[in-house]
């Protein structure tokens, strides 16, 4: 892909990073976004897209491939939901309908400076044959090399060293509004809410029906 994109898909192969940092160090993950929101604002990193509240920004982590014995954490940015979906567009296109991935697709074009539909769909081939190309160093199928969280490793010590009751500060009130679809446990639970809450609506409706009847 050309350098010139603001607006890349992610390479990175599904299953690929067994243990990404937001999932093996959820407190550290949440210090890191506080940090983040609190240093650029709720504003895209990508498209200078401004979100309403900060719930709405997702943090995005960026990785690289150095060797077949350690994948490496380079950054995490922060990215305005459409241009997250965008990025990782193949999931969003097995989770999303087909009008909402036209409008992704469009959202990616734009940002890019108004490509055609012959270089977005170029773009789309290069990143699966890249993704191809990085399962395949990694061993094929299955693969879950260790993770090398690179600048973010001091966070991690800092985390793993403190003492009994210590908090990294995080703020239950700030938490993304759509579940980071890096995340298949996140959107099920999320699912799983849902279908709970249908639930309790239906049993009380059935209740209420009840009481008009008696």
């Amino acid at each position: 892909m050309k350098e010139d994109r603001l607006l890349e898909f992610d390479p990175t192969p599904a299953g690929l990073i067994a243990h990404p940092l937001s999932k093996a160090y959820k407190s550290v993950w949440a210090s890191l976004r506080k940090a983040l929101l609190k240093e650029h604002g709720a504003v895209c990193q990508v498209c200078k897209h401004v979100a309403e509240a900060q719930r709405h920004i997702h943090c995005h982590e960026v990785y690289a491939f150095p060797n077949d014995k350690a994948v490496r954490l380079e950054r995490v940015v922060l990215l305005c939901w459409r241009c997250h979906d965008a990025t990782h567009l193949e999931r969003t296109r097995r989770q999303c309908g087909e009008k909402y991935v036209q409008e992704i697709a469009a959202h990616y074009r734009a940002v890019d400076g108004g490509l055609s539909q012959k270089a977005f769909e170029q773009d789309l081939q290069k990143t699966f044959r890249r993704m191809q190309a990085i399962r395949k160093f990694y061993g094929g199928p299955g693969a879950t090399p260790p993770i090398d969280y690179g600048p973010y490793q001091g966070r991690i010590n800092k985390f793993m060293a403190r003492k009994p009751g210590e908090t990294e500060g995080e703020d239950e009130n700030d938490f993304e509004i759509f579940p980071d679809h890096e995340f298949p446990d996140d959107i099920a639970m999320w699912r799983d809410c849902f279908r709970q809450l249908a639930k309790a609506l239906m049993t009380s409706s059935t209740s209420l029906v009840h009481l008009a009847i008696d």
